[in-house]
């Protein structure tokens, strides 16, 4: 009977601390969250600037460059231009 009684009470013990305890809360993922930006300028703006993806992501001129060559690569976007300035990205057709 000993053993069911620690039995009973490890389950009992367990169970209440699920009921008790909140889950942890789900980070986001900071690189999604400025994809979905972009995403939705995009289908608003057709075009975006590296300047303007600093602009609205918040990120650095290296960071920006990053994350659209990224979405270049995965097919989202395409490059219009070829360097400098004058460079733009909209959505892939």
């Amino acid at each position: 009977m000993d053993y069911l009684e620690l039995f009973i009470g490890v389950v009992v013990g367990f169970v209440i601390a699920r009921l008790v305890l909140k889950p942890k809360a789900v980070i986001e993922d900071p690189i999604a969250k400025r994809q979905r930006l972009v995403m939705d300028y995009l289908k608003k703006n057709r075009e975006i600037t590296n300047d303007e993806y600093q602009e609205l992501t918040k990120v650095s001129d290296a960071q920006a460059t990053r994350d659209l060559d990224e979405l270049e690569k995965q097919g989202i976007v395409e490059q219009i231009g070829d360097t400098g300035k004058y460079v733009k990205y909209r959505l892939k057709s």
